[in-house]
């Protein structure tokens, strides 16, 4: 038996209503005053609000909304100014990936006392004097951002990534109420998102026992349910929310891999997100790990097509027929939310491959793919994807 580890630090309340929970999860942590942090759509502000009316004690005290895929320096100083000015002591966000990296990053802010997040760069290098009591409620169904110890921010061009246990919200609130108003395409990118990570959770080199059962039960949900989703189902939209949160735990416990590395660098190199490069590049990442992996590889076939098709499938074939699978799953979110799926028509210039490439290539997550991955692999991959 080799060596492993598993850390789940994260409550996670699902199901209708269970936004309601919200005001006793934070008095048992013993918070008074909630700062809220909502993106620019508002997440679930109506619902949260609603949730604090009915109890005292608690009370909201001061509320930001506002747009951003990647937090700087300059906004979590601002929303530590309004978290200290208002004598807050707890910190509930509610959006997609963008604003709770910028909630997770005041959190450490606010437990170190540093003001400058530049100074916390390093693996589990941030270790909170006080830790602040945290919440997420997820109204955009992401990549389970939510409940992992990354958190994601810019400084200059760079696009980094801070590893700590004071990213991880305390409780993540998953109420399909919050994410019903989510548009089709925004969900469609999420489903592909949620696809990507718990793979390369499962195929990375960190992997282990325990957080592959998650990464397997996300890839089955997503090729089980994300039609439905999309379709506006409540109950399948629920259940891709779990997906994410699974993805979320798969992902602190093994790290993301080849095609979040090739996507980051993309959106730091182009005008696009990472979540429409992740729907561009992820089909031939996967051939490329399919074909160094195997049997591996082959083993996600159950999952991802059930298994009637992978005892139907000899042996030597399983991988490819996996690929041939998830390219499929891909391809018909893709048609019904009107997804691109090449990088030129997103906008991506070619003649941005070279520091594509240059930035991908020491991007931390390539640290965590079970084969080398090397330049001209990055290149060839562009090439595919454009």
């Amino acid at each position: 038996m080799r060596y492993g580890e598993f850390v789940n630090k994260v409550k996670v309340i699902c199901g209708a209503g269970s936004i309601d929970s919200l005001p006793h999860e934070l008095s048992r942590r013993g918070a008074r005053s909630v700062l809220l942090i909502c993106d620019a759509a508002g997440g679930a502000l109506g619902a949260i609000k609603s949730a604090f009316d009915k109890c005292d004690g608690i009370k909201i005290k001061a509320a930001y909304t506002g747009a951003t895929d990647f937090a700087d320096n300059v906004l979590i100083n601002e929303l530590y100014d309004i978290y200290s000015l208002n004598q807050c002591d707890c910190i509930v966000v509610s959006g997609g990936s963008g604003i709770t990296n910028t909630a997770k990053l005041l959190r450490m802010m606010l437990s170190t006392g540093v003001r400058n997040i530049d100074s916390l760069i390093g693996m589990d290098y941030i270790h909170g004097i006080y830790s602040v009591p945290f919440i997420a409620v997820p109204s955009v169904l992401d990549v389970g951002v939510d409940a992992t110890k990354i958190a994601v921010y810019s400084s200059g061009r760079r696009i980094i990534q801070l590893v700590s246990d004071e990213a991880t919200p305390d409780c993540c609130v998953i109420d399909p109420s919050a994410m019903k108003d989510v548009a089709t395409k925004e969900m469609g990118l999420s489903c592909i998102g949620i696809l990507s990570c718990a793979i390369s959770a499962y195929i990375g080199m960190q992997s282990g026992i325990l957080s592959d059962e998650f990464a397997f039960e996300s890839v089955k949900i997503i090729a089980d349910r994300a039609i439905e989703a999309l379709d506006g189902d409540e109950d399948a939209i629920g259940r891709v929310g779990e997906a994410a949160v699974m993805t979320g735990i798969a992902v602190s416990n093994s790290m993301v891999g080849f095609a979040a590395a090739i996507a980051s660098s993309i959106a730091s190199h182009s005008q696009v997100r990472p979540s429409e490069a992740t729907a561009c590049v992820l089909a031939s990442c996967l051939r490329l790990e399919a074909e160094r992996l195997g049997d591996k590889f082959s083993r996600l076939l159950y999952y991802a097509a059930g298994g009637e098709a992978y005892l139907s499938t000899d042996d030597k074939d399983r991988a490819d027929e996996c690929c041939n699978r998830i390219n499929s799953l891909i391809c018909d979110i893709a048609a019904k939310c009107g997804i691109a799926l090449k990088l030129g028509e997103i906008g991506v210039d070619a003649s941005a491959f070279p520091d594509i490439i240059d930035s991908a290539e020491v991007n931390g997550a390539i640290l965590s793919c079970a084969r080398n991955i090397s330049k001209a692999d990055i290149a060839d991959i562009l090439d595919k994807s454009y």
